[in-house]
């Protein structure tokens, strides 16, 4: 008997997507297959792939009429690769990881750009225009409204050029499956696992999974039956050092100059309290024991009612900024003392971002979300809630404290640093040299709850806003890297963590 509402309406969700495939498996339709992808994303199951769903795109792959031809020439040249995206954004991680990649490439590599459906051309980022045009390789967007099996077919044809196929797709993508889906297509398929909390297509073709946080890539191996997988960590920004005036900034949010500031930044939905994970609450508790510490939100809204007691109780100690321009958040980060992730939803790359942009050491609560590779085991990492508050309260009165944290910081940011990350990808390149690209017509896999899937479902019943779906938990996991899109393209707006 499930007491838990968030097991039974896991096990619920699995009944109704299992229907959805007997439903397919029926109809042999592709509106019930795009209805069964839709829901198995939006309704968490703890079902991360669907072989019944994926056969059914594989047979459509199959029918696609053009002859494949191999042009591979990897090792003995450097690789040729095709990154293949279903949008870019202005806004947004996974385009940052892209563009990321790209400039970590030497120039006798190739790197192109194919992008299945972009609705908004002015999106697909300077950085990309240039790293395509560095790199010898093409830009490639399909046409507006192209049908799936010829957007397949064409992509299958450009990828027969290149050694490595990258996906960075969004999850209800089926261009990928259907392009690369064919029993006769040789090319490796890697995929970039940005959305490694949801359902998504794909698995079936893929013969080498890149994680960003070990939770997920078990995710990989164990729900989704990936054999080839490794962790790498997300690559830090490298930005030139800004001026700024540290006793400018606490006087205009009037901070007396000796005081400690903790600093947070993430969008509002990311600080959304389910059971034992109330960060507002958190912060009243730090501020009950300590008498010159101050909160500073980057992101959050005081419109938010979750901040309303916090506010009431410590109305000069608290201060919500909302969304800000990346001019702002620097200085902002600088002029702060320590960086405490947000939670429920952890939130990595502002993580990164303010060690790598202002040398902060960070403290950061264990959820099921899980941490980045690089902070495992550190001094960031924290058990609980009564440990976290004894720490933050610890570094707000022991400067020896606050340095050994800010050293392992930044020790362990050079994790995340691009030449880390050029090595990373050059190993699970020359591991796969050997590697023949297979598909799979079926994956074992367990089916048993997640708690990363309870985790989601309590986050979403226990806010009030009608916003927070999987749509934005999509982006919450990407949210705070937004600010990277200012520097990357050299523009200036307002930004929402």
């Amino acid at each position: 008997m499930l007491s838990n509402p968030a097991d039974k309406l896991i096990i619920d969700n699995q009944r109704k997507l299992r229907a959805l495939e007997d439903e397919l498996l029926a109809s042999n339709n592709i509106d019930v297959a795009n209805k069964a992808v839709r829901f198995a994303i939006n309704n968490r199951s703890s079902i991360y792939c669907s072989p019944v769903i994926e056969r059914f795109y594989l047979t459509l792959a199959d029918n696609i009429e053009e002859p494949i031809h191999s042009k591979a020439c990897f090792p003995n040249q450097s690789p040729r690769i095709l990154h293949v995206l279903t949008r870019s954004y202005l806004k947004g991680g996974h385009t940052r990881f892209v563009e990321r990649w790209m400039e970590t490439a030497t120039p006798d590599e190739v790197h192109s750009v194919y992008i299945t459906d972009q609705h908004h051309e002015h999106e697909v980022t300077p950085t990309i225009h240039k790293q395509t045009k560095r790199l010898s390789g093409k830009l490639i967007l399909a046409e507006s409204g192209l049908p799936l099996l010829k957007n397949a077919k064409n992509l299958r044809v450009e990828a027969s050029n290149y050694d490595f196929i990258i996906l960075h797709h969004h999850m209800h993508d089926a261009v990928p499956i259907v392009a690369f889906g064919n029993k006769n297509f040789k090319q490796k398929v890697i995929v970039f696992n940005h959305a490694g909390h949801l359902f998504w297509l794909g698995a079936l073709i893929t013969d080498f999974v890149i994680d960003i946080e070990r939770g997920q890539n078990q995710i990989s191996k164990v729900k989704r039956g990936i054999e080839f997988s490794k962790v790498i960590n997300l690559i830090a920004p490298e930005v030139p050092e800004i001026k700024h005036d540290a006793a400018k900034v606490r006087k205009k949010f009037k901070i007396p100059s000796k005081g400690f500031v903790i600093c947070a930044m993430a969008s509002d939905a990311k600080f959304t309290p389910i059971e034992k994970y109330n960060f507002p609450s958190t912060i009243a508790k730090i501020l009950e024991k300590t008498e010159n510490t101050y909160f500073l939100g980057i992101g959050p809204h005081k419109r938010n009612p979750i901040w309303k007691d916090l506010l009431k109780q410590y109305p000069h100690r608290v201060i919500l900024l909302g969304s800000r321009p990346f001019s702002e958040v620097q200085s902002l980060l600088k002029s702060s003392d320590l960086f405490l992730d947000s939670f429920p939803f952890n939130s990595w790359t502002s993580m990164i971002d303010a060690i790598s942009l202002a040398h902060l050491p960070v403290l950061s609560l264990k959820t099921p979300v899980g941490l980045p590779a690089f902070l495992e085991h550190s001094l960031a990492d924290t058990e609980s809630e009564e440990i976290l508050i004894r720490r933050v309260i610890a570094l707000s009165t022991n400067d020896i404290e606050l340095e050994l944290n800010k050293s392992d910081m930044l020790n362990r940011i050079k994790q995340c640093s691009r030449e880390q990350f050029a090595a990373n990808i050059r190993d699970v390149l020359d591991s796969l040299q050997d590697l023949k690209h297979k598909r799979r017509e079926n994956i074992c896999f367990d089916e048993s709850l997640e708690e990363l899937d309870k985790h989601f479902i309590q986050m979403n019943s226990g806010s009030k806003s009608k916003t927070i779906g999987h749509k934005n938990i999509v982006a919450l996991h990407y949210s705070p890297s937004n600010m990277r899109s200012v520097f990357i393209l050299g523009k200036e707006f307002s930004i929402d963590y």
